[in-house]
C-alpha cells in the first residue's frame, strides 16, 4: 500500500508539472479590452521604472525579454523558461489591428498627458491631485486620449471600458470615480467641441 501511495503522490506532481509548463504552449485571442489592460501595464511600467516604451511593449505584449549575456547563469535567480512562466500566464494571440491600436494608444496618451492632468485637476477640485493612485490617473489619462483621438471609438464604450480597467487593477471605488471624472469631462468635450462623435445616451 504505501508503495501504491507514493506511486500516486509521483503521478500527481509529475502531472502538475506538466500542466506548469503546458500553459506556454496555449494561446487566447486577444481583446480591445485586454490591449487596454496591457496598455495600462506598460505605461505604469514606464513611469515607474523609466524604461523605454519600445522595449516595455514587447515585454509585456509578446513576452520578449532582455537578459545581459555577460551575466553568470549562477548569479540569475530564475532560468529564462521560468520567467516567460511566471511572467506570462497564458500567451496572448493579437490581431494586427489592435497592437496597431494599442500602439497609437500609447502615443497618444503620452502627448496628451500634459493636457490630461490639468482637465483631471480640474474635475477634482475638492481633491487632492497628488492623493491620486498611478493606475486611476493613467487609466483616465488613457480614456481623455481616446475620447479627443479615437473618433471612431464610441465614448461611451471608451468610458465603459475605462470603468471597467479601473475596476480590475485599481480599487474597490476606482470604478465610480472613474466614471464620475469621464462623465463630467465628455460632456465638457461635447460642448468645447474637442469629441465629435456623441454617444447613444447624449443624443
Amino acid at each position: 500500500m504505501a508503495k501504491s501511495g507514493k506511486s500516486r503522490i509521483k503521478k500527481t506532481t509529475e502531472n502538475q508539472q506538466e500542466a506548469f509548463y503546458l500553459s506556454k504552449t496555449k494561446k487566447i485571442e486577444g481583446t480591445r479590452s485586454m490591449v487596454r489592460g496591457k496598455v495600462l501595464e506598460v505605461l505604469f511600467a514606464n513611469e515607474v521604472s523609466q524604461e523605454p516604451v519600445e522595449n516595455l511593449f514587447n515585454h509585456i505584449f509578446f513576452r520578449e525579454f532582455k537578459f545581459d549575456p555577460d551575466e553568470p547563469e549562477t548569479k540569475r535567480l530564475l532560468t529564462r523558461e521560468e520567467i516567460m512562466e511566471l511572467e506570462a500566464d497564458i500567451p496572448i494571440s493579437w490581431d494586427e489591428e489592435d497592437v496597431q491600436f494599442a500602439k497609437e494608444l500609447i502615443e497618444k496618451t503620452q502627448q496628451t498627458r500634459p493636457f490630461a492632468v490639468e482637465e483631471i485637476k480640474k474635475s477634482i477640485a475638492n481633491w487632492e491631485f497628488e492623493r491620486l493612485t498611478i493606475v486611476d490617473r493613467i487609466i483616465l489619462e488613457m480614456a481623455i486620449a481616446e475620447l479627443l483621438h479615437f473618433p471612431e471609438i464610441d465614448p461611451e464604450v471608451t468610458i465603459n471600458e475605462a470603468i471597467e480597467t479601473a475596476k480590475q487593477y485599481s480599487t474597490d471605488k476606482s470604478g465610480i470615480f472613474v466614471n464620475g471624472v469621464l462623465d463630467s469631462l465628455y460632456k465638457k468635450y461635447v460642448k468645447e467641441g474637442l469629441v465629435k462623435k456623441k454617444s447613444k445616451s447624449s443624443e
